[in-house]
């Protein structure tokens, strides 16, 4: 859940086109790192896994998966930064996707 959704705005969730930028790192991450946990020393605590999302931290990226996919996984990072603003939108995204499959 991507940090602007857990902090909502006057009680409500902010969902827009950057969260769902997010929620796409965070599967592309599922994807390339299946059955593990994103964050394993929380026990799977909701209310501490959203703090550590606020404060920046992200599911571990696995050293051997980076040097094999290292330009997907620049694209995971950039997708889950914490403001939303910072992150690509759809097109930029799409268009990263593009030049990776080149």
């Amino acid at each position: 859940m991507a940090p602007e959704v857990i902090q909502g705005h006057a009680g409500l969730a902010s969902y827009g086109e950057a969260a769902s930028v997010y929620s796409l790192g965070i599967t592309f991450w599922d994807i390339l790192h299946p059955g593990q946990e994103k964050f394993p020393y929380l026990k799977n605590n909701h209310l501490h896994i959203f703090e550590a999302i606020l404060d920046g931290d992200r599911p571990t990226l696995n050293p051997e998966n980076v040097e094999r996919d290292t330009d997907l996984y620049h694209v995971i990072e950039l997708a889950w930064q914490s403001e939303p603003e910072q992150r690509p939108s759809v097109q930029e995204l799409a268009m990263l996707l593009e030049h990776i499959q080149e």
